[in-house]
């Protein structure tokens, strides 16, 4: 599971009580877990700039696309075009023993997770990258 230093409001202020249809974890260790949802809502809003609302995310220009179609954990479109965004180089290679792993920078740092899906991977390393979870 992912983890994260603090507690969810002091990493995803406003988020705290949003209802988050996702209860599955991101790995790691330590204090509390941070769901997948709610990771993928700060990905939504610090890289795409969207906002949250109840069941989508509202873009700029104010049109809005549905929570459920927009998915980087899972889609590997969607963890592409988080990646193409914010990383200023990135690499995702599949390895000897078939698991996937993701070297990701972003304005001088670096994240990196090995994993077999390869959605979720790109997707953790940037995280990392952006510090919205720790490394391991």
């Amino acid at each position: 599971m992912y983890t994260n230093r603090g507690s969810a409001s002091s990493i995803a202020p406003g988020m705290k009580g949003s209802g988050l249809d996702s209860q599955k974890q991101v790995p790691g260790r330590g204090q509390s877990a941070i769901a997948d949802r709610q990771l993928t809502d700060l990905l939504a809003q610090r890289i795409l700039q969207w906002k949250s609302a109840p069941g989508r995310y509202v873009k700029q220009g104010r049109s809005w696309t549905p929570r459920w179609k927009f998915a980087p954990l899972t889609s590997l479109e969607d963890a592409f075009l988080l990646a193409d965004r914010a990383a200023t180089n990135y690499r995702l290679v599949r390895n000897e023993h078939g698991t996937f792993e993701a070297q990701v920078q972003v304005a001088g740092r670096s994240g990196t997770a090995v994993g077999k899906e390869r959605a979720r991977v790109l997707v953790l390393a940037l995280a990392r990258a952006l510090e919205l979870i720790p490394r391991e």
